[in-house]
C-alpha cells in the first residue's frame, strides 16, 4: 500500500519540474495616457506552451498636469503589469514591463489590462495578444 503512494508522490513532483524557458524582450512601444478610449496593443509574439515572456513598453503622460496610476485589472491571472508608485509629471515617461505566462496556452484569445489613473474616469486599456504554439 505504501509505494503506490510514495510511486504517485515521486509522479507528481517530477511533472512539477518541467524546465520553463523566460524571456524579457524590448518592443519600443509607447502607450500615451489621455483621455483617449481607443484600446492600444502590445504583441507578445510566438511563444512555446509554458513559456514567460516580459516585454518592456513605455507610458507617456500626454496631459497637462501629473497622473497617478492607480490600479490595474487583467482579465487572466497569466498577465501582470508593473506600475510605477510615484506620479508620472507631463510630458514624463515610465517603463514598464508586460509580463504573460503561456503554461497551459495553445492557442491564444486576446486579453486585456486595465489600469485605472487619476486623470481620466474610464481605464486605460491595453489588449495583449500572442500565438502559442506547442
Amino acid at each position: 500500500m505504501m509505494r503506490p503512494v510514495v510511486l504517485l508522490t515521486l509522479a507528481l513532483l517530477a511533472t512539477g519540474c518541467v524546465s520553463r524557458t523566460t524571456r524579457t524582450v524590448p518592443t519600443g512601444k509607447i502607450i500615451s495616457i489621455t483621455q483617449s478610449l481607443t484600446p492600444d496593443t502590445v504583441d507578445m509574439g510566438t511563444l512555446r506552451s509554458g513559456e514567460v515572456l516580459t516585454k518592456q513598453i513605455t507610458l507617456r503622460n500626454n496631459t497637462d498636469s501629473p497622473v497617478v496610476l492607480l490600479s490595474s485589472r487583467t482579465s487572466c491571472g497569466c498577465l501582470r503589469i508593473s506600475l510605477p508608485e510615484a506620479a508620472i509629471k507631463p510630458a514624463e515617461e515610465f517603463a514598464a514591463e508586460v509580463t504573460f505566462d503561456s503554461v497551459g496556452y495553445l492557442y491564444w484569445l486576446p486579453h486585456t489590462i486595465e489600469i485605472s489613473t487619476s486623470f481620466a474616469d474610464r481605464p486605460l486599456n491595453i489588449v495583449v495578444t500572442a500565438t502559442i504554439k506547442e
